[in-house]
């Protein structure tokens, strides 16, 4: 029996995927080929997915625990800490693969690059009205990252009306975050992920493909102006975090989140299942690729578009290994079968 899947390759193209039986774990084919492999899943799970969500969740809780008391002083550096440690549950975000019912959650929380609204501007307007903060955040784009960041950095004087509007964007926010943490420490959602290691690998390479192409584009090509949609058109406010100035750091984090992952690590993780089928030499290609982007955002301090035209290079050899070099020596097909046109 095969059946097809989509494996997203950014908004540039998409990939359909065949799995040979992927719905029957009792196959040879798709079932983990060894306890090795079982172990190494297990890894990833443990040391990655559970890691990361386990300190967004942490990151929550010190946020909500410093509303209670009222540690204003705190409340950016609460940002900065749950907004990093969210991206590295965003990149590595594979609860849709194990339950559908997960696919909007993340929308919920980061509405960057997400619907027409210009969420800043909205947002500012509400907070000089009058009306309660529980009658008008009735989007949930309006208690957002963005939403959040807006009230926590705008221009002018810390008043009473900003700290009413904190308080229901954190609880919104930290609700799903939670809910993510609750949904991967579920046994049962790991033994989705650790009997079917095809499966797995599916999800994983799903993830670095898409997200190493919005942090190509739209993370850091659309604010300098190098892609084609605003093409020598720079404009800052197009960063994912510009009030904060944390899109840098953001960016970071999404490479540090891939570099568990797949980079070399002191244990277990998506590299060593792959050099268990045979690809030690491209994994090592993707783990020096991976330093090297991570070494060019440390250095990097403002969003210009000669130094960050050298890491979008990178980024998109990056992105050819994950999509085509990686993906034809695997037991799953990757086909173009359209552009979008984004």
């Amino acid at each position: 029996m095969k059946m097809t899947k989509t494996l997203a390759l950014g908004s540039s193209f998409i990939a359909t995927l065949i799995l040979s039986g992927c719905n029957h774990v009792s196959t040879t084919e798709t079932a983990v080929k060894d306890d090795s492999e079982t172990t190494i899943l297990k890894s990833i799970y443990t040391n990655v997915i559970l890691k990361d969500s386990g300190e967004a969740k942490k990151s929550c809780d010190v946020f909500l625990e410093d509303i209670t008391q009222k540690n204003t002083q705190n409340y950016r550096n609460d940002f900065e800490n749950l907004v990093l440690h969210w991206k590295k549950v965003e990149t590595n975000y594979i609860a849709p693969e194990i339950d559908p019912y997960m696919q909007d959650t993340p929308f919920y929380i980061d509405s960057f690059h997400y619907g027409n609204e210009d969420i800043p501007k909205t947002i500012t307007r509400l907070l000089s009205s009058n009306k309660k903060p529980e009658s008008i955040l009735y989007k949930n784009s309006y208690k957002s990252l963005t939403a959040l960041e807006t009230v926590l950095f705008s221009k002018g004087k810390w008043t009473n009306r900003h700290q009413e509007f904190v308080k229901p964007m954190v609880d919104a926010l930290c609700y799903h975050i939670k809910e993510i943490d609750e949904f991967y420490r579920d046994p049962n959602n790991q033994k989705k992920f650790v009997t079917n290691s095809n499966n797995a690998i599916q999800m994983m390479l799903n993830r670095l493909i898409g997200q190493t192409f919005k942090l190509k584009d739209w993370r850091l090509g659309e604010p300098v102006g190098l892609t084609k949609k605003y093409l020598n058109k720079p404009d800052v406010n197009r960063s994912e975090y510009p009030l904060s100035n944390l899109s840098i750091k953001a960016a970071l984090a999404i490479v540090e989140a891939q570099d568990a992952l797949v980079g070399k690590q002191d244990f277990a993780n998506f590299a060593t299942l792959l050099k268990n089928r045979d690809l030690s030499k491209e994994l090592d290609s993707v783990d020096g690729k991976i330093k090297k982007v991570k070494t060019s955002l440390q250095d990097l301090t403002s969003f210009n578009a000669q130094n960050i035209k050298p890491i979008m290079a990178d980024l998109s050899s990056l992105q050819y290994d994950y999509g085509t070099t990686i993906l034809k020596k695997l037991p799953i097909v990757g086909q173009i079968l359209e552009a979008d046109g984004d």
